[in-house]
């Protein structure tokens, strides 16, 4: 396989210890993957903690930022984004832990390119959802069911 262009992208909000734990064990569940960049926005009482965890697990290949403007989390994001220099982005939500292997989502990402996939609905999108929308898929993959949202 070849590599693929991949950028881990968070906007977090770290206030207390728990938080800060399940943001460390969802990093480690995935880290491997090897992303071109880690650009991530951390808001919170524990965003110096996080940052730092964050700092010493990536060094120079994280872009890390304290934004919490008054114009809220989504235009901080927006600001944020665009330093992304890659094809896909994975964004991450802090307290998810990935349960299947690295070589499984990259299969995914993979599936993704062929298919000319914009998103990957990795959480929240259960079968249930996508029963009450009537959302059938339009390719099916080996890794990927494509389903088009318009």
């Amino acid at each position: 396989m070849n590599k693929i262009s991949l950028t881990i992208f968070a906007n977090f909000y770290i206030n207390n210890e728990e938080r800060l734990q399940r943001m460390k064990d969802s990093f480690y569940s995935f880290k491997d993957i090897n992303p071109n960049e880690w650009i991530i926005n951390i808001r919170g009482n524990y965003k110096q903690q996080a940052g730092n965890f964050l700092n010493n697990e990536l060094g120079d290949r994280l872009k890390l930022f304290y934004l919490q403007s008054k114009k809220g989390w989504f235009d901080d994001s927006i600001f944020i984004s665009k330093d992304i220099s890659s094809d896909y982005v994975l964004f991450w939500v802090e307290d998810h832990i990935l349960i299947n292997s690295l070589d499984s989502l990259k299969k995914c990402i993979f599936e993704m390119r062929e298919f000319n996939v914009d998103q990957l609905r990795y959480s929240f999108f259960q079968s249930d959802l996508l029963k009450r929308f009537k959302i059938e898929p339009t390719k099916i993959g080996n890794h990927i069911k494509v389903q088009e949202l318009n």
